[in-house]
């Protein structure tokens, strides 16, 4: 197998053993990139999902509807969710008024067509038409706020969200989704405890 096949031939082979690849549905795949990431239009043609390759025509050639979301590469997981949102659904993203009031910026920001208007929307009367998504790095962070949001709603916005579940299944690749252990570790908290001391003497 050629090197430049290798990465195409990874995530084929993760979509197929996931229950995505096993679900009774068509719905759409949605990629989310991480921190730093870029979307299709950008960096000359060199494509976040793939490189040199590109997956998510591979994806769509394998018979998967794939789109890659849009995102701020440096922007909070709020932020980044809302922005999914947007992007998937169409429609400006809105960040929240209290949001955007606690943390200095703008409550609107661009505006979307969307790539699944009908994002939500029963069937002809049948099942919501869902969505999966797929977050790599921290694009799997915003993947979970987004789906929480969505299910929960948020207390400091008390008009937004909650109650619905318009994802068919969520993945990570290298997310941190449990945490991690760092802290658990015998020798952290002298560490952590004398770090502290260093930033308050300086």
């Amino acid at each position: 197998m050629r090197l430049t096949k290798l990465p195409r031939f990874l995530l084929l082979l993760l979509l197929l053993a996931s229950p995505f690849a096993r679900a009774d549905n068509h719905y759409p795949l949605v990629l989310v990139h991480g921190f730093m990431g870029w979307g299709r239009q950008e960096l000359l043609g060199f494509k976040y999902w793939g490189g040199l390759e590109d997956l998510q025509e591979a994806l769509n050639q394998a018979g998967y509807p794939a789109h890659t979301g849009v995102v701020g590469p440096f922007a909070s997981n709020w932020d980044r969710a809302c922005e999914l949102y947007a992007y998937i659904k169409g429609g400006a993203v809105d960040y929240g008024q209290a949001h955007a009031a606690m943390y200095g910026h703008k409550r609107y920001g661009r505006t979307f067509t969307g790539l699944y208007p009908d994002w939500g929307a029963a069937d002809g009367g049948g099942p919501m038409r869902k969505i999966h998504l797929i977050g790599h790095s921290q694009g799997g962070q915003t993947v979970r706020v987004l789906t929480a949001l969505l299910e929960q709603g948020a207390a400091a916005e008390q008009a937004r969200g909650g109650g619905t579940s318009r994802y068919a299944s969520i993945g990570a690749i290298a997310a941190v989704s449990g945490g991690q252990i760092l802290g658990s570790q015998r020798h952290y908290p002298r560490f952590a405890a004398r770090r502290g001391q260093h930033r308050r003497r300086h």
